[in-house]
């Protein structure tokens, strides 16, 4: 025996109603998918900063802020890489016309500084040395961060750079670059008891040598982060000098030609002006 259950008029109507608001609901989201537009969302770490509209005048300003921190590079020196320390991602997306930002608002934010550079106005009477031992400095430092100047020349009124501006973004360049550069050579010291202590006479002039030295480069916001050797290769081998070293205590009358006598010090220095890896430029270092 079959049985045939019929649906009462109020189920009937129930039914009706709720296929008619899914319908209903289906209509409204297809009418606001029809009012959304493409865009393009810039993220940070996973944060989302804006969305514009123009993606090559944001995939530009995106090159034209990595490349601002590229002024200094050499033609000497291989660019490796070029990228944002954080993560960032640019996708697709889409949006109501209402949510998109303005590409000068979006170079505002990229261009955004957590701190602001930190200089020191030099005085009458400053020397670098005493800066430095005055503001807790190391030396060395306020010399990578100011390649420009002369450590011994410098001039009430110059501006060093103690601290780097810190953006919010950071830019990090790899460059590789291959310099010829000097092989110092040794002296040998010959003592001689006919010469006064105090009198060095050069027996045979030192001769530098040269070496290709490949370098491998990392850069952060503009500024040496680490420098590493990667070989070196002698192209020229250094020629050692001979200095007779007088020995004599007791002063004696001499001929007031030194005959190619030297005052007593260092004959070389360790520190001068070479040729900066980064901008292939001469640097004291």
């Amino acid at each position: 025996m079959k049985f045939k259950r019929k649906l009462k008029p109020p189920v009937i109507i129930v039914i009706v109603l709720i296929f008619g608001a899914f319908l209903t609901n289906l209509a409204t989201s297809a009418y606001k998918e029809s009012l959304l537009v493409k865009g393009y969302r810039f993220s940070v770490d996973g944060e989302p900063w804006f969305v514009v509209e123009d993606k090559t005048a944001l995939a530009d300003a995106i090159e034209k802020y990595r490349a601002s921190y590229m002024t200094g590079i050499g033609e000497q020196a291989k660019i490796v890489g070029v990228d944002f320390t954080q993560n960032v991602v640019v996708e697709e997306v889409k949006v109501e016309k209402e949510e998109f930002t303005s590409m000068e608002t979006a170079e505002q934010m990229l261009y955004a500084v957590e701190e602001p550079a930190v200089y020191y106005t030099v005085k009458s009477g400053d020397t670098l040395w005493d800066i430095a031992i005055a503001n807790d400095i190391k030396l060395s430092r306020i010399i990578l961060l100011n390649p420009q100047i002369n450590p011994d020349k410098i001039w009430a009124g110059n501006q060093l750079l103690f601290e780097p501006m810190n953006p919010v973004l950071d830019v990090e360049v790899k460059l590789q670059t291959t310099l010829r550069e000097p092989v110092e050579y040794t002296t040998q010291y010959l003592q001689d008891k006919s010469l006064l202590a105090t009198q060095r006479i050069i027996v045979k002039k030192g001769v530098e040598g040269e070496k290709d030295v490949t370098y491998d480069i990392v850069m952060e916001n503009g500024y040496e982060k680490t420098v590493t050797v990667v070989t070196e290769k002698e192209i020229v081998a250094p020629v050692g000098a001979v200095v007779k070293v007088g020995t004599k205590r007791t002063l004696v009358r001499i001929s007031s030609s030194n005959f190619g006598v030297v005052s007593s010090g260092r004959l070389t220095s360790n520190f001068g002006w070479r040729t900066d890896p980064i901008s292939g430029k001469k640097a004291f270092h």
